[in-house]
């Protein structure tokens, strides 16, 4: 089910709706809603229902979560050591197509039906699990907003070694629109028993689902990719935007393997403990602030284990190693166990220690030292023995390859407007004697040596002015219009010599001005003269200090402040009168002011319920009687561009019928 599902299924809960026509408003539209989604079944997952017949906390423990080297006892779900019948908790599998989770199979617990965690489940982020507990204490420390849906796994054990670990991942539906809001749903592994660290208290439910190497719980609000962008005001109470929060430990999910929108990667639950000592664990989950938009999490088969003994050994080539009664020469992982007692042998046999190093060098480096060898000319595949740092011997073929400079000679005389000149990725900004080094394509170096001369240009600029009609002659030029003229010659070396002639023409022209004013600015005075009131095509001559003529063309136009003219109603009566039926926004129409308009009005719930844009004629204002709209309280808004820029105006408009 799309997560826009969800949120109107959340919406349609907390709001005034639920308190007057109830829960029967969430299966109708579940039910409109259900087809929304691809269906891609590929987690499988067994509600406690319908686990095989007889089957107890225990047994999916035992069958399932348990790994190597831990003893259980006393398994019971929500206080129940009997028969599970409470679908808050189940088995899954990926079958034989696997997922984004992270694991292939195990037990899943949930604050809801388990079956939801199915990808595309057609109810909308919410199952009803026939069971909960009413209360965990430790759970609930962990967060402010009071719980529901509250499931605890939670049994006795003892371990043979000085850790306890299993894997997990933790998923919700609130991800990722109610990131950083009160639905900040929440689980815990809670540890009692002996702390084998001395002069430490015990451990008295001690949360061990934390972030690595952290004592930050593991949340709704401590691990996600930050809240939904957008605006959903209008079925939510308000909008929870914030940035992401431990983002690396979170999966954008987007319900596409299973149904939960997030969750986090898999994480390791562990703790230090005393070997063969009693210790209680306890999990649980719960919903925070409301009982909807399920979380669960997923407890990896056989990863609660305490294994006895790791021994990490490396050889060198040819070597073997005496494990208990097998002498092994392969590299691999090797498990002996005796009892309860479990020992892993992780094995490196290092490969054959021969290697060939080729070095390339250039003449000027010479004399070469290789592991303190010193050559003066190249090398093929001089042998040497090294000792790594396993104490194994190494074989080493050494080849040293030499390649010798060259020298090179650049002599160039150029006209003096072709600087800079590049040459090669260099760049010469002047005449003279330049040495460069260069690699040559075999590495070595090649000495360059720029020598650069220089014929010189000239540049020579003019300018003249003459009126309309007149022609300006320069060296068998005529000009007539105004123009920058480049008259090109040459030197006798051929380089280039110009003249810049510039002539403005001034003209006898017609120049318009069109000026605007505000009416209160009136009488508005321009280029010496006073204007009392808007003029239309006030013509006059102005005359240059060359003496030539320009006619000027002179329009002012005035203008209302519109925003002293814009009004808008308080209170709508549409019925049918004529009188206040429509809402009308005095000024706009009479004055002109903002062409560019559009008017959005929404109920209390905001809701849009009518939007126009650009209105030029009295019927495109609101009529509530033609939209049908109720009686109560209307929220508006006003954009306008126009003269003066842009305004915005916001308000309430009553309808009463």
């Amino acid at each position: 089910m799309c997560t826009f599902a969800k949120r109107i299924v959340r919406f349609l809960i907390m709001s005034k709706v639920r308190r007057s026509i109830g829960y029967s408003v969430v299966p109708l539209v579940v039910l409109l809603l259900a087809s929304i989604g691809e269906v891609r079944a590929q987690l499988i997952v067994t509600k406690g229902s319908q686990l095989p017949a007889g089957w107890t906390a225990d047994s999916l423990v035992r069958n399932i979560l348990l790994g190597e080297g831990v003893v259980v006892s006393n398994v019971r779900f929500n206080n129940s050591s009997g028969v599970i019948n409470c679908d808050a908790i189940g088995k899954f599998t990926t079958g034989s197509t696997p997922t984004n989770l992270g694991m292939t199979d195990g037990i899943i617990i949930g604050s809801g039906g388990v079956q939801m965690a199915v990808a595309n489940y057609t109810d909308a982020g919410y199952v009803a699990s026939n069971c909960n507990s009413p209360s965990c204490p430790p759970l609930q420390n962990i967060v402010s907003a009071s719980l529901n849906d509250i499931a605890i796994l939670e049994f006795d054990f003892v371990p043979i070694t000085d850790s306890i670990q299993f894997e997990y991942v933790f998923g919700s539906e609130e991800y990722p629109v109610y990131v950083c809001s009160e639905f900040n749903d929440v689980f815990g592994f809670f540890i009692t028993g002996q702390n084998p660290v001395e002069g430490q208290p015990d451990y008295n439910n001690k949360n061990i689902a934390l972030l690595p190497n952290s004592n930050i719980p593991i949340t709704i609000n401590t691990v996600n990719g930050g809240s939904a962008d957008g605006d959903y005001g209008w079925y939510m109470y308000e909008e929870y935007n914030c940035d992401s929060t431990n983002s690396e430990y979170f999966v954008n999910n987007n319900e596409q393997f299973i149904e939960y929108n997030g969750f986090t990667v898999v994480l390791t639950a562990s703790a230090s403990v005393v070997p063969n000592t009693s210790y209680h664990l306890m999990m649980a989950i719960g919903d925070a602030f409301d009982d909807i938009l399920d979380s669960g999490v997923f407890l990896k088969a056989r990863s609660l284990s305490s294994v006895s003994e790791d021994l990490f050994v490396t050889l060198c080539y040819g070597e073997c190693y005496d494990f208990f009664d097998s002498t092994i020469c392969t590299s691999g992982v090797y498990t002996h166990q005796e009892g309860l007692q479990i020992t892993v042998l992780n094995l490196t046999i290092l490969p054959k220690p021969e290697n060939a190093v080729s070095e390339s060098i250039v003449e000027n480096q010479l004399p070469w030292t290789y592991a303190d060898s010193t050559f003066t000319a190249p090398a093929d595949s001089v042998l040497f023995v090294f000792t790594d740092d396993n104490g194994c011997d190494s074989l080493v073929y050494y080849s040293l390859e030499v390649s010798y400079n060259t020298d090179a000679l650049y002599d160039t005389v150029i006209c003096d407007n072709r600087f800079p000149l590049v040459w090669h990725g260099y760049t010469f900004q002047d005449t003279g004697t330049f040495h460069y080094t260069l690699t040559a394509a075999n590495g070595a170096d090649s000495v360059v040596t720029f020598v650069i001369g220089q014929y010189p240009t000239y540049v020579v600029n003019e300018s003249a002015k003459i009126c309309d009609g007149e022609t300006y002659r320069r060296n068998g030029y005529e000009f007539s219009s105004s123009g920058t003229y480049p008259i090109h010659l040459y030197s006798v070396n051929s380089c280039d010599s110009t003249i810049v002639f510039t002539l403005t023409v001034f003209e006898l022209s017609h120049t318009y001005i069109y000026d605007t004013c505000m009416i209160s600015e009136l009488p508005w005075t321009w280029g010496g003269r006073i204007y009392p009131a808007p003029i239309d095509d006030d013509i006059f001559y102005l005359s240059n200090s060359y003496g030539c003529d320009s006619l000027v063309h002179y329009n002012l136009t005035a203008i209302w402040d519109c925003d002293e003219f814009l009004q808008f109603p308080s209170v709508v009566t549409p019925n049918g009168d004529g009188l206040n039926d429509l809402f009308i926004i005095e000024g706009l129409l009479e004055e002109s002011c903002y062409p560019l308009n559009r008017l959005t009005v929404y109920n209390r719930w905001g809701a849009k319920v009518y939007e126009v844009e650009n209105i030029d004629d009295i019927e495109e204002f609101w009529n509530p009687a033609s939209d049908r709209i109720p009686a109560g309280t209307y929220f508006f808004r006003f954009d306008g561009d126009g003269f003066k820029g842009h305004v915005e105006r916001k308000g309430t408009v009553e309808v009463i019928k």
